[in-house]
């Protein structure tokens, strides 16, 4: 019963809920995005340099594993992969690739220097326009529709408070501020 007498047969509870984008920036994609970024680093050394060229590669592997493991108490749990949960098998798939061309080239391109640091710049400008066109293929789309979709201010709802002897109010639009 309500506060004025009436019997009401049901009522809607609507609760704003937002995840904060910002925060997984921050703390996830950006740092996996420099630690990818740094794996193409084992390209810069000479083909013949083995352990430095592996070194470097593994490194970043084993740092993005340990960024995720440190990280994963503040993912979602979620039964689907979301976003981040690709651009994470992402990052560490382009790391890997990384590490094992960079070794490939290493061990069978060696009696050839010259051809192997050929082929060597040419794997790691392919590998670094195949990492940026797939981070962006991934955030971009969802960038755009974040931006324009105008979520910068909180929402105007629910109740503020009174107005003079009156609540004020804001109206409820089905499936736009409201779900069922």
């Amino acid at each position: 019963m309500g506060g004025n007498g009436v019997m009401y047969t049901h009522c809607v509870l609507s609760i704003h809920i937002r995840r904060r984008p910002l925060f997984y920036i921050w703390k996830l994609v950006l740092p996996l995005f420099l630690t990818t970024a740094f794996a193409f680093g084992s390209f810069f050394f000479d083909v013949n340099e083995l352990e430095a060229r592996s070194n470097t590669a593994a490194t970043t592997l084993l740092t993005t594993v340990a960024l995720i493991y440190v990280l994963s108490n503040e993912l979602p749990k979620t039964n689907y992969q979301t976003l981040i949960d690709w651009f994470l098998v992402f990052c560490l798939v382009v790391q890997l690739l990384v590490w094992i061309i960079s070794n490939l080239l290493t061990t069978d391109l060696v009696a050839n220097t010259e051809r192997a640091q050929d082929v060597d710049s040419r794997y790691a400008f392919v590998m670094a326009g195949i990492f940026t066109f797939g981070t962006l293929a991934l955030f971009l789309p969802k960038l755009v529709k974040w931006a324009m979709s105008n979520k910068f201010s909180r929402p105007a709802y629910p109740l503020k408070g009174r107005k003079g002897n009156e609540l004020e109010y804001y109206t409820f639009e089905a499936n736009k501020n409201v779900w069922y």
